[in-house]
């Protein structure tokens, strides 16, 4: 995400939106709220979650506040300062970081484990998807899950979004990024 976009216009675009986030997101008709909602049952009291891009939080709020009676306590990642100011001011979220995801995970994640690693909105922004993939297979706990998104295209091609190249995918390419994650 965030090579191009830790110098570029997009990072100073996301802080420059970080308290008028949800608005966004209403404005281009986000669904990944109400897919966590009607399909991520799997979320129990007591577990552990890892928000990549965790922006200012929403995730772990919808999970919090529509599918589990508990709590999940969810530590975030984001490259935007202010998204991590933002996430942090969150009750759902025992601890934000400002991470270059394009890097991987940093070694102050590395060292903990997760039930669950979510990555909504962020993905498309890496241009080498195994590292972090690769580190996100190491950091779940055993029968963890990771929810992802990727941004479809079909042919495959990338777009250039404030300076940033937008990496978008077919079903297949994600299939095969997918697959050649290691197996438990």
């Amino acid at each position: 995400f965030f090579s191009l976009m830790a110098r570029g216009e997009l990072l100073k675009f996301y802080d420059e939106y970080s308290d008028q986030y949800r608005e966004l997101l209403e404005e281009v008709e986000y669904r990944i709220p109400n897919w966590l909602r009607d399909q991520a049952t799997f979320f129990h009291d007591g577990a552990t979650g890892l928000d990549l891009g965790c922006a200012d939080g929403m995730v772990g709020e919808v999970i919090n506040g529509a599918i589990t009676p508990e709590r999940v306590q969810f530590t975030g990642a984001d490259v935007s300062t202010k998204m991590v100011e933002a996430c942090t001011r969150n009750a759902n979220y025992v601890a934000a970081h400002q991470v270059d995801l394009s890097s991987g995970l940093s070694p102050e994640l590395k060292a903990k484990q997760f039930d669950t690693v979510t990555a909504f909105g962020c993905l498309e922004f890496i241009e080498n998807h195994s590292r972090l993939l690769d580190d996100i297979s190491e950091v779940l706990k055993p029968g963890g899950h990771f929810l992802g998104s990727f941004e479809l295209w079909t042919p495959p091609s990338d777009v250039d979004m404030f300076g940033a190249k937008k990496q978008l995918h077919t079903e297949d390419s994600v299939r095969r990024l997918l697959a050649a994650l290691p197996q438990p």
